[in-house]
Parts: C-alpha cells; sequence; structure tokens
C-alpha cells in the first residue's frame, strides 16, 4: 500500500477519454466563439503570464486554453528541479506546452533545447516562443528526429497531434496520437547535442516521445555519464511494447547507471522491483522523475 500511496499524480487516462471530454468542449468552446463573431479555431490568449497562440482542434492546446496549462504535475516536477541557470532539454516539444515553462525556471542565465520532429507543431512552437520574446532569446529550438544511430530512416510522419474536431482513420487505438509530416527534419543524437549549445553543462531532459523513449536515451550514453541529468519521462509500458522495449529492462539499465524513481511530487519508488508498474493498467501511463544519485536529495 505504501507504494501505491506513492504514485500519488492523476494518472494518466488513456487519450481516447480525455479526447470524447475535449471534443464536448471543443463544440461548446466554438459554439461560444461563434457567438462573439470569432469563426476560427484559432485563439491568441495569456495564461498564467505566458503568451499562447492556440489550435483549438488540438487536444494540448485546447488543454491549455480551458485549464491554463498542460499536465501541470510534470510542469511542477520540472519546475522543482530546475534552478536559473540550469540547461534543460525537452524532446517531444510539440508546440512548446512545457518548452516555456522550462525557459521560465532557468532564467536568463539558462538554455533550454526544444526538439520536434514534427512540421506543423514545430511550426507553432515557434509562434509561441516569438510571442514570449524574452523566454526566446534562452531558447534554441531544432526541428530534430531523435535517434540512437544515425542510419535509422526518418519516418515520413509521426503521431503528435490529438484532434478534436473528428475522428482521423490514422489515430493510433489507444492513445489516439495521429499522423503530423516530419517533413525538414533532420537526424539527432542528444550525444552530439554538446558541441551545439555551447554549454558544458545538462541539467534536465522531459522526455514524452509516445514509445521512442528508449530510442532517445539509447543515443544519450555520453550525456547521461557525464551529467547526470534528472530525467522528466513517461513510462508507457503497452506503447514501449509496441517500439519492442520492455519497460523493465529500460528502467533496470537506467538504474545501473545511477538512476532512481520518485513520483512528480518527489516521493520515493521502488527502483529494483519497480512494484509501481502493476499500477499502471494496460492502456496507461505514468510520468515519473529519475534521479541520479549523485543529484542525491530530492529539491523541494
Amino acid at each position: 500500500m505504501a507504494e501505491r500511496r506513492a504514485i500519488d499524480e492523476p494518472m494518466i487516462l488513456p487519450s481516447r477519454y480525455n479526447l470524447a471530454l475535449a471534443r464536448a468542449a471543443f463544440r461548446g468552446i466554438k459554439r461560444g466563439r461563434r457567438a462573439l463573431g470569432r469563426s476560427d479555431d484559432v485563439a491568441r490568449v495569456e495564461r498564467g503570464g505566458l503568451e499562447w497562440e492556440l489550435d483549438l482542434r488540438e487536444g494540448l492546446d485546447l488543454t491549455i486554453y480551458v485549464t491554463g496549462m498542460f499536465q501541470r504535475f510534470v510542469v511542477g516536477a520540472c519546475r522543482r528541479w530546475l534552478r536559473p541557470g540550469d540547461v534543460a532539454i525537452d524532446v517531444g516539444a510539440n508546440m512548446g506546452a512545457h518548452t516555456l515553462h522550462l525557459a521560465r525556471a532557468v532564467g536568463r542565465e539558462g538554455k533550454v533545447i526544444a526538439i520536434e520532429p514534427t512540421a506543423y507543431p514545430f511550426s507553432r512552437l515557434l509562434r509561441n516562443l516569438a510571442l514570449n520574446p524574452e523566454l526566446a532569446a534562452r531558447t534554441m529550438a531544432i526541428q530534430a528526429f531523435v535517434v540512437s544511430d544515425y542510419a535509422r530512416d526518418i519516418p515520413e510522419t509521426l503521431q503528435s497531434s490529438w484532434p478534436v474536431d473528428g475522428f482521423r482513420p490514422d489515430q493510433h487505438p489507444i492513445h489516439m496520437g495521429a499522423g503530423q509530416t516530419t517533413e525538414a527534419a533532420v537526424k539527432l543524437k542528444l550525444d552530439d547535442l554538446i558541441s551545439k549549445i555551447g554549454r558544458d553543462r545538462i541539467d534536465l531532459i522531459k522526455l514524452d516521445v509516445d514509445g521512442a523513449e528508449w530510442e532517445v536515451l539509447s543515443g544519450a550514453n555520453a550525456l547521461l555519464d557525464r551529467f547526470h541529468p534528472t530525467i522528466v519521462i513517461e513510462v508507457a509500458p503497452f506503447v514501449l511494447k509496441e517500439f519492442g522495449v520492455d519497460t523493465r529492462e529500460m528502467l533496470g539499465s537506467m538504474v545501473s547507471r545511477g538512476y532512481r524513481f520518485e513520483s512528480l511530487r518527489g516521493k520515493k519508488l521502488d527502483s529494483r522491483g519497480f512494484r509501481w508498474l502493476s499500477w499502471i493498467p494496460n492502456g496507461f501511463s505514468r510520468d515519473v522523475v529519475a534521479v541520479h544519485e549523485s543529484r542525491a536529495v530530492s529539491k523541494s
């Protein structure tokens, strides 16, 4: 029971449930906007001191529009571990839902590298950065497909859209992601980032790439061994399995590197038997924090 209580953040429901709610909300918001003479689905808004241009047909954007923030507990964990002057990498940045919060947390002397492979979300990431010039000045945005081996091909599309204005035939049957083109994306190994950013540190990686997490980490061996960054990672056993990855083996490899796991609120999780995995039902996911032993005590 202690382990169950340690997993105290809301579990991420399968997106088919979230999208059903979001579609209902979208219809109501669309009717309201039409009544105000606003016929388009793009909204320019301020939320929590950040400026956004939101495509309300997209699930991430609609969440920010309605609640002010996407994945509040993930943002909170990143803030807890970041300090002014830190360097953070946002892998799977999409339209900047986390990027802007990371950039605010690292301060003027810090740096954020935001990596997104798909073209439309990347264009919106650039737009949202442009609306926040002070944060844009400390953010490097790269349209890249993160790999472990440069011999790997870039898929023509990747699932980085969660449409709320209707179903699409290419949506994933469980997480409901729909494809977006990767046109103009380049290949990138995280180990090659150091020469690009001119900083001799990496403090945090936010990693949410819908099953390709092990691919990303496998191309970051030197970075992980040198800098021991804190990693805020989505663990979705059902989709990792689709990529041929055994979740326990992935987590065990991280432990062998000196990492231990916490909940997003900083409660210690079993880093030997990974008992907490049993509390993730099939089709669900859980964001956790991997903290290297060299960083010792969780920040509050």
